[in-house]
């Protein structure tokens, strides 16, 4: 096939898309690539390099992030690929001038798992008000991207292992972070063991000089943040949900 989306379109449970190596810069205002599918327990879907090629997703000047994970994913391997964004062509000059405006160019992520909701999506009944669960993001290398390198939100388990993810956030005015587990959801509510494992990754470089637009000041830009897991913010669509899981780093 002529591009990833395409191999995603048709991908069902328990397939394996594997890239070639090369530039894909193929993207929607959205992403690079974008997996809204379900697999199974026992056959998930995965998105990989070629072995022994180096496949790089560049996000375009109009896309939000590189791959983005949508609510209705579950049963997701993201592996051996490169996110490489676009922050080595963006000076600091240009980027203070544009930090009052939401614009995805200087504000763009590597892999985000994003499960968020609206609040109307919130009264629809299980299992109609799903999240994204069951995603593993393993052995990539995220960098130059402007916003955050890889960022989960409002999920359940998440596994982020032995990526490299060096040199983001520099240019947002979100608040971003090298690695982020943001929001989590609860699947089940009953409270078990682990969940949420980031492990054995190697982040650097990760830091913002921009300020966060919300307070108008530096803030975040960590190599790892595990944040805010009763939901308290304004911004989470599940308010003052406790998550039941626990989490490794």
């Amino acid at each position: 096939l002529q591009t990833i989306a395409e191999a995603l379109r048709r991908a069902q449970a328990g397939d394996v898309i594997v890239v070639r190596g090369g530039t894909y810069t193929d993207a929607s205002w959205q992403s690079t690539a974008t997996i809204d599918k379900a697999g199974t327990p026992s056959r998930w879907i995965t998105l990989r390099g070629y072995p022994n090629e180096r496949a790089v997703l560049r996000p375009g000047r109009d896309a939000w992030t590189g791959i983005r994970v949508n609510h209705t994913a579950a049963y997701v391997e993201i592996r051996g690929l490169v996110v490489r964004g676009n922050a080595a062509d963006i000076t600091l000059t240009e980027a203070q001038a544009n930090k009052d405006k939401a614009i995805a160019y200087y504000n763009s992520g590597g892999i985000s798992v994003d499960a968020r909701r609206s609040v109307a999506d919130n009264s629809l009944p299980a299992p109609l008000d799903r999240r994204a669960h069951h995603i593993r993001i393993v052995d990539n290398e995220v960098y130059e991207n402007s916003g955050g390198g890889i960022t989960s939100l409002e999920a359940d388990y998440i596994t982020i292992a032995n990526n490299r993810v060096y040199d983001n956030c520099w240019w947002t005015r979100y608040a971003t972070s090298g690695i982020s587990i943001f929001h989590a959801w609860n699947l089940h509510p009953v409270t078990d063991n682990y969940r949420m494992f980031v492990i054995g990754n190697k982040t650097t470089g990760n830091r913002t000089f921009i300020p966060w637009g919300l307070i108008g000041e530096i803030s975040d830009g960590n190599g790892i943040i595990i944040d805010d897991f009763i939901n308290s913010q304004e911004s989470s669509t599940i308010r003052y949900q406790l998550y039941a899981g626990r989490t490794l780093v």
